[in-house]
């Protein structure tokens, strides 16, 4: 290889490494609404006993039922009651979209109103 094709070469791989480097720069915090939904194995439910927390919940709100909450520090418990039985989703505001809160499952009833037995296969999605 010639001077000037190693150069060339180291030019070019120089180039390239910078490009590259430019496109990663992370997620852009800031204040913001988290879509979450639970995810049942089975089927519709009519109401959920969860809790969240981690820095900077602001706020809680239900996409379709009745919310009952309650704050205490960076944790929030929240039940959420359907009318009519269904997918239970709800939204979080939170202070900084890039520290997205942690969710747990603490009860679940059907849609006819009666508690699940387990909760195995449950979980919240949209937050993590």
């Amino acid at each position: 290889m010639t001077r000037v094709g190693a150069y060339a070469l180291v030019a070019l791989v120089t180039l390239v490494g910078s490009l590259t480097a430019c496109g990663d720069e992370g997620p852009e915090g800031g204040p913001g609404n988290l879509s979450a939904t639970l995810a049942s194995p089975n089927g519709v439910e009519g109401a959920a006993l969860l809790e969240i927390f981690g820095p900077g919940i602001e706020s809680v709100s239900a996409v379709e039922g009745r919310l009952f909450q309650h704050a205490f520090g960076d944790t929030v418990r929240l039940a959420i009651i359907l009318d009519t039985p269904g997918t239970i989703r709800f939204a979080v505001s939170v202070a900084d979209t890039t520290r997205k809160p942690t969710a747990v499952v603490l009860e679940v009833a059907g849609g006819t109103n009666a508690l699940r037995s387990g909760l195995a296969g449950y979980r919240v999605e949209g937050l993590r």
